[in-house]
């Protein structure tokens, strides 16, 4: 895709690639490890190497997706970006050969490991809003099983990385701003010849797209123990799943609208009249091609006592209850500045090429190439009317016979946990997969 120079009339541009491998796509926490400090270390390296042309006001950037695969980025004026690219590629070829590789391997993998440490005394609703993506995503990992994997880790294994993903690629890439349609394409050539020694088939990439679970009619309870143990507060991520916002564009939009007219209800009646605590968030929630509608609240035990999370359930689903009476009692008067609001935020330009650059890449992660979608759901929040909000309201969240409701509470009280539960039954979690694999109706989200 090229394009944007409209928009931002400056002589500049940006190039970003999206490269797929097996050796990427694969889930598993060693190829997840690899890639995310293969990155790091490229990232020490190539901001010594290439210094002159940061400050001039260029950038390089390359990190490890969660979708699988890896994205570098250039972003300059677009008269030099070819020489930049080139640049950058060269880093990325003769890594293995750097004099600094040992020392950026010893420096980057002793703070990968410190990370995801530290991610274990992340705060309780984080790690609420954490598991929540777990239990859809097929094939993830703990950030215990994520901190062995980077334990294992040789520098061996990063000097054949580039080799290793070379083999087999795939090279998707966005280029836009000050750029012809002849000079991306020049770029996209560019990566191909320098780094692909075998191709990625368009069928093979298809069978390693990462798999996102569409959860059965049912609710679903995960309960966690926080991993810090010096942290009182509980948690809940209440989400309720809509599904693949590529197959239900209309539906999409009414979340949005949901969204955005929950947000600050549930703050004001949870954080400031029920003065459950600090964090309390309502808000579509995509997790990759899939969304739905999420609260997160997270309270000291000094406030919810004893029941703790059982209390902030009851009280989030008291709340939800209260909100769909304030809907039916909406006119299409009131409905209208809420649309209005909505409508604006979503055709605002952005207000750079960066954030140009952001969305349209997004599109290309989730295969879906809606490069148009703020557009789109614009367009449809325009004939939503009180009562196709209210229908919407009681079949994602109040009615058991539709909704598909996961649950995820946190709390410092130890328990037999952490446990899934159906409603018919309990399930002991000794990985993500048993519960997954326990869901009858399961399907998986493209």
């Amino acid at each position: 895709v090229s394009g944007g120079f409209g928009l931002f009339p400056e002589p500049r541009a940006v190039f970003t690639c999206h490269l797929e491998s097996p050796t990427l796509k694969v889930p598993s926490a060693t190829n997840s490890a690899r890639g995310t400090l293969w990155t790091r270390i490229y990232s020490q390296i190539v901001a010594e190497k290439l210094y002159p042309a940061i400050v001039a006001g260029f950038s390089v950037s390359i990190s490890k997706l969660h979708e699988g695969g890896l994205r570098f980025t250039i972003n300059g004026y677009n008269d030099k970006l070819r020489n930049l690219l080139d640049a950058t590629l060269d880093q990325i070829t003769n890594l293995e050969q750097s004099p600094d590789l040992d020392s950026a391997f010893a420096n980057q993998k002793q703070q990968l490991l410190q990370d995801l440490r530290n991610s274990l005394f992340d705060p309780a609703y984080r790690q609420a809003y954490d598991f929540t993506w777990r239990m859809l995503v097929k094939g993830s990992w703990s950030p215990q099983e994520a901190l062995q994997a980077v334990q294992d880790i040789g520098i061996e294994e990063i000097k054949t990385f580039v080799n290793d993903i070379g083999s087999e690629l795939r090279a998707e890439c966005l280029a836009h701003g000050n750029l012809l349609e002849d000079e991306a394409q020049d770029l996209h050539n560019t990566v191909v010849r320098r780094l692909q020694n075998g191709v990625l088939s368009d069928e093979k990439a298809e069978t390693l797209r990462l798999q996102l679970l569409i959860a059965p009619v049912q609710d679903s309870t995960a309960q966690l123990d926080n991993t810090n143990e010096d942290d009182d507060n509980t948690a809940i991520e209440e989400h309720f799943q809509l599904g693949s916002s590529h197959l239900k564009p209309k539906e999409d939009a009414v979340l949005t609208l949901l969204g955005d007219m929950m947000r600050e209800p549930a703050f004001d009646t949870l954080r400031t009249k029920e003065q459950l605590g600090y964090i309390v968030f309502a808000f579509r929630r995509q997790i990759f091609a899939s969304t739905g509608l999420s609260i997160v609240v997270q309270s000291p035990l000094s406030r919810t006592g004893p029941a703790g999370a059982s209390f902030l359930k009851e009280r989030v689903n008291a709340f939800l209850g209260g909100f769909g009476e304030r809907i039916s009692n909406f006119t299409e008067v009131d409905l209208q500045s809420h649309k209005d609001a909505a409508i604006g935020k979503l055709l605002k330009k952005p207000d750079s090429l960066g954030a140009l650059t952001e969305h349209c890449f997004a599109e290309i992660l989730n295969k879906q190439y809606m490069f148009d979608r703020k557009q789109m759901i614009a367009a449809n929040l325009g004939i939503v009317t009180v009562d196709r909000l209210r229908a919407f309201f009681d079949t994602l969240v109040c009615s058991e016979n539709s909704r598909r409701k996961i649950t995820t509470l946190v709390s410092p009280t130890p328990a037999q946990w952490p446990v899934l539960q159906p409603p018919a039954q309990a399930i002991p979690l000794d990985s993500l997969s048993i519960w997954q694999s326990a869901l009858p109706n399961a399907q998986v989200c493209h």
